[in-house]
């Protein structure tokens, strides 16, 4: 016997993979990085501490879309984690993301910046979020939580990134 939900299951089934398709997305496999002191001797404040720390201990943690623990993560997710543990409340997905804070120049990341990205084709201004735990002069490397790597950190200046970079927002 055929159930008459079947049409409404697949449907809900059908709109959530393009929900997760369509959000945090990156097929970009990239390398665990180490960045744990930031360049040119900067000295970070207590909270940027705490906050790239905690943002830090989810690394390796396989990408979920809609998650937000150890058990998986997307990359709103981190984020809003992330600020968690310096009491900022901050939206919890990429689209509410875009509009907070203020613009900033790429010349002008410090850690605790979120970059934006829009890796997927989608009439989103950006697809992905990544926050920065270490800029330099030459190089700048956020932590993010992509479909094929997890949470890992990534150089903001490899070409991947680089291409689907469109802007970067202070939170503080």
């Amino acid at each position: 016997m055929v159930s008459s939900h079947k049409p409404l299951v697949n449907l809900i089934i059908l709109c959530s993979l393009a929900l997760g398709l369509s959000s945090c997305g990156s097929s970009r496999n990239v390398s665990h990085r180490n960045a744990n002191v930031p360049g040119n001797n900067i000295s970070l404040t207590k909270k940027e501490s705490i906050l790239i720390d905690q943002a830090k201990s989810f690394i390796g943690t396989p990408y979920q879309w809609g998650g937000d623990s150890k058990k998986g993560m997307d990359c709103s997710g981190l984020i809003y984690q992330s600020f968690k543990a310096i009491d900022i409340d901050v939206p919890r997905t990429t689209k509410e993301l875009i509009h907070q804070g203020r613009k900033i120049a790429p010349s002008k990341l410090k850690p605790g910046d979120l970059v934006f990205f829009k890796t997927l084709k989608s009439k989103a201004k950006a697809t992905h979020v990544g926050l920065v735990t270490q800029s330099a002069k030459n190089e700048t490397l956020f932590i993010h939580s992509g479909t094929s790597s997890g949470v890992t950190i990534s150089k903001l200046e490899d070409t991947y990134w680089k291409k689907h970079f469109v802007f970067a927002r202070r939170i503080w």
